[in-house]
This record gives C-alpha cells, sequence and structure tokens, in this order.
C-alpha cells in the first residue's frame, strides 16, 4: 500500500533527490504555519512531511509558513465596507466535514488551537521586510 502522503513527496522527489536537475539552485516550499506542530490536519501534516524529506535530502530550500493571507478576509470586509454594515457568515462544521473532511479539521483546529505568530519578534529579527499591518493593507484595497 502506497504512503498516506506519496503525491506530495513523490512531487518534490525529483528536484530534492539525485541526480538534481541541472542548474536547480534554492527550492522555495510555500508551507504553513503549524505544519511542526501535531494538528491532525491532513494539509499540515503533509507539509510537514515535504519540511523533513527536504531536511533530510540535504539540499538548500527555504520554507514560508503562512498562517493565513489576507485576500481571504478581502471578500467579505471590501462588501461590508461597500454595502455600509457588517456581514457575518458561518458554514457550521458537519456542513463542511460532509464536503471535506480535511477543511473540516482545519477549520477545527483554527477554532480549538488557532494560529499565532510572534510578529513582535519577527519584525525585530528582520528589520529589512516592509511589513505593514492588516488595517495597512485594507486600506489599500479598491
Amino acid at each position: 500500500m502506497a504512503p498516506r502522503y506519496a503525491t506530495p513527496i513523490s512531487t518534490i522527489a525529483p528536484l530534492s533527490t539525485p541526480p538534481q536537475p541541472p542548474g536547480l539552485g534554492h527550492i522555495v516550499l510555500a508551507s504553513v504555519a503549524h505544519a511542526d506542530r501535531d494538528t491532525g490536519v491532513p494539509h499540515y501534516e503533509c507539509k510537514h512531511l515535504v519540511e523533513q524529506h527536504l531536511r533530510a535530502a540535504g539540499v538548500p530550500w527555504t520554507g514560508t509558513a503562512s498562517a493565513a493571507f489576507m485576500d481571504n478576509y478581502a471578500g467579505g470586509w471590501i462588501l461590508a465596507a461597500a454595502i455600509g454594515r457588517p456581514i457575518t457568515q458561518e458554514v457550521p462544521l458537519p456542513d463542511v466535514r460532509a464536503r471535506s473532511a480535511g477543511l473540516a479539521a482545519m477549520c477545527d483546529y483554527f477554532t480549538t488551537s488557532g494560529l499565532d505568530a510572534d510578529v513582535a519578534r519577527l519584525r525585530r529579527d528582520h528589520p529589512d521586510i516592509g511589513w505593514h499591518s492588516f488595517a495597512d493593507w485594507a486600506a489599500g484595497q479598491d
């Protein structure tokens, strides 16, 4: 039987195992925040396996660990501003689970454990990045 997460590893394997493609300089992996934690979220577990594979392969790589994307919040926020009232929309978790167990696991994790990031430390450790707040970003949306 194939490993549960064979697809992500088989996708990255040609880049990370000898012989590597000519000209391969550095792999950039779009991972997720909390991939290294035992979240029970299949998407996160997949990302963690790929990270482990890259570490073991010894190839040069960098991972980004996004917690969320500001654009994920833009639709409702922009529409609420346009109509002048808040918009709330919540899909019951059982309805989400009926369509996608993985998405339901992620939503459950968000509501029970949540995501965290030490933003102050990130800003201190990486002052060369042009940091901006969600409010600054949202103000620039049209």
